[in-house]
């Protein structure tokens, strides 16, 4: 790195000549926050400005750069060039950036960008004399050339108070204790010298703010959780009252968190409001109006959506090799029953056999995982051969995965009713666990906890539902006029199931048990076809719609970008694995 030589890159320097305060008979020209200029005449010498930046919330790095003056052009190939050493998908709030000109005249050009990088390391992309970029990581920044560079404009000379509340009578409650949550107060506060401003100004000065965090626990309610942090029974009781129509306080559930806010001035303590998510999506905020009086609001988070891609080769099981490979749960739970229709994962799944993902997470405004969403596309690699399937929506709105060809996936019946089970006993004769005999085993028994979800195999109409002898908790489902299912041993139902009642595919219709005739919790699962039972493994059964027309010509342009974008994301995982190593 310190060969680098660039003009304008590494550590700013106060007592750096080139950026010395004028003297005050000759007062600079003003400059806008953030820049640094090479001191120097006016006419046609060459200067170097350094802009120095803060990522914010939802801000790109892209938009940042063009905001600030670079062409669009020169941002996407210097990001591009920084790819190598820093994914810039993953820049969180609180990363700081330099962006460096050179400018003669009227000419102004953009030399490269210094990066401070996650691991507190930095990253720097410099212009090469033939135009293109270059991105170097750096450890040391004092090791690179500091000429032209100086600090960035400071904030006033205040003690800055770290509060995400700028005025009491504009209160907005913190969702989050972490400093890159939080806005330097004194860089937002009027003037002092502003008459109109100085009282409340002042009067800021003075305020402390005080967090507390609480956790509902069994049979809390949230008035009696203000009142033990020390909130006045009134304001706890307005406060409260204030969210009719926002939030229902009886909707609290244990281990959801609560923080309150107090405005401390010497002995005064004054209750500023509360926040709590009663869920994932949404975030209550009370606060204290200007006059007095409690306003609650519902306030939607805002979500990123990044892609994700993982991919594996199987050694012992397809759960090992996605958790090796970084795949949640809940992906690898929606993969498995997506492929449920043509793969049986207990004989299917061989060592060798490898899987290719690219599914969507979504991240909260602070850059941390909130949940995981859709899977855009898979392949299984099963003895050599692929199995792709793409997530699409037709035209009628209906959202399904398609092979390359634009064949449906889905069939008639799941041939796994039941998630992560192990086939304990198959269809064909065998000798009775019980009766100690061997007689014919009309069914595909699945080992599995008791209370795991079992699914209906198809949509249908529920025809029984009840005890069935050594059947136990049973339900049978028609699906057509010749085709059935049976689902036999549950522990129990799932609530508002009847006979009569319709069920869609994939939907939960019980629970594992051990109900009848039987030695373990398992799920025994038939198919009946014209009355008869066959083997639920080995029934051909017809597959689901082929796309045509103009839909086929949409899906095709829907597989290209996947491809693209899972070659894109997997560059991602490997530069992030060789940072790791």
């Amino acid at each position: 790195p310190a060969s680098l030589g660039v003009v304008g890159f590494g550590a700013a320097h106060a007592d750096d000549p080139a950026v010395a305060t004028p003297e005050p008979e000759a007062p600079a020209a003003q400059t806008e926050p953030g820049l640094v200029t090479d001191a120097g005449s006016a006419g046609t010498e060459l200067k170097t400005d350094r802009i120095d930046l803060t990522l914010g919330r939802g801000d790109t790095l892209a938009g940042l750069m063009t905001s600030a003056g670079v062409t669009a052009t020169d941002a996407h190939y210097a990001i591009r060039a920084l790819q190598r050493v820093e994914n810039p998908r993953r820049l969180q709030p609180g990363q700081e950036v330099a962006l460096v000109f050179e400018r003669q005249g009227d000419d102004k050009t953009f030399v490269g960008l210094q990066l401070q990088r996650r691991n507190g390391r930095y990253a720097v992309v410099t212009r090469e004399e033939d135009d293109t970029f270059q991105a170097s990581p750096v450890t040391d920044l004092s090791s690179v050339t500091l000429a032209g560079f100086g600090p960035a404009t400071e904030a006033p000379a205040l003690d800055p108070v770290m509060v995400e509340l700028v005025l009491p009578s504009l209160a907005v409650v913190p969702h989050s204790s972490e400093d890159n949550d939080l806005v330097q107060a004194a860089l937002l506060l009027p003037s002092a010298e502003d008459s109109a401003h100085e009282e409340r100004y002042l009067d800021f000065l003075s305020l402390n703010i005080e967090l507390v965090e609480v956790t509902v626990g069994r049979g809390d309610t949230l008035a009696g959780l203000l009142s033990e942090a020390g909130v006045d029974r009134l304001d706890a009781h307005e406060a409260v009252q204030s969210l009719r129509g926002v939030f229902n306080p009886r909707r609290l559930r244990a281990g959801q968190a609560i923080a309150m806010v107090f405005e401390n001035r010497g002995e005064r303590r004054d209750f500023a409001g509360f926040e709590l998510a009663p869920d994932i999506e949404t975030r209550i905020v009370v606060a204290r109006g200007e006059e007095g009086g409690w306003v609650s609001q519902s306030i939607a988070n805002q979500f990123e959506t990044r892609l994700s891609a993982a991919a594996g080769t199987i050694d012992s099981s397809l759960y090992a090799a996605s958790n090796a490979a970084g795949v949640p749960d809940p992906v690898l739970i929606a993969v498995i029953r997506a492929y449920s229709f043509e793969v049986d994962f207990q004989r299917d799944i061989r060592p060798g056999d490898g899987f290719e993902l690219l599914f969507e997470q979504d991240f909260d405004e602070d850059g941390v995982l909130a949940r995981n969403g859709n899977v855009l596309f898979a392949n299984l690699r099963l003895r050599g051969r692929d199995n792709p399937m793409y997530r699409f929506r037709s035209e009628d709105g209906t959202v399904d995965y398609y092979d390359r060809d634009g064949q449906s996936v889905r069939r008639t019946l799941m041939r796994t009713p039941i998630d992560g089970a192990r086939i304990s006993s198959r269809y064909g004769m065998r000798r009775h666990p019980i009766l100690g005999y061997s007689r014919m085993h009309r069914g595909t028994d699945f080992a599995a906890p008791t209370g795991t979800p079992i699914y209906a195999a198809g949509s249908g109409t529920i025809e029984s539902l009840g005890r069935n002898g050594g059947y136990g908790r049973y339900i049978r489902i028609r699906h057509n006029g010749s085709l059935k299912t049976a689902y036999a041993h549950m522990s129990r139902y799932a609530r508002g199931l009847g006979r009569g009642s319709r069920v869609q595919q994939g939907q939960v219709i019980g629970y594992v048990g051990t109900s009848g005739r039987s030695t373990g919790p398992h799920l025994h699962y038939e198919v009946l076809l014209e009355g008869r039972q066959v083997n639920p493994m080995t029934l051909d059964l017809p597959s689901g719609r082929k796309l045509e027309g103009e839909e086929l010509a949409a899906f095709q342009q829907i597989v290209a970008m996947r491809d693209q974008q899972y070659a894109e994301a997997m560059i991602d995982v490997q530069v992030a694995q060789s940072e790791d190593d």
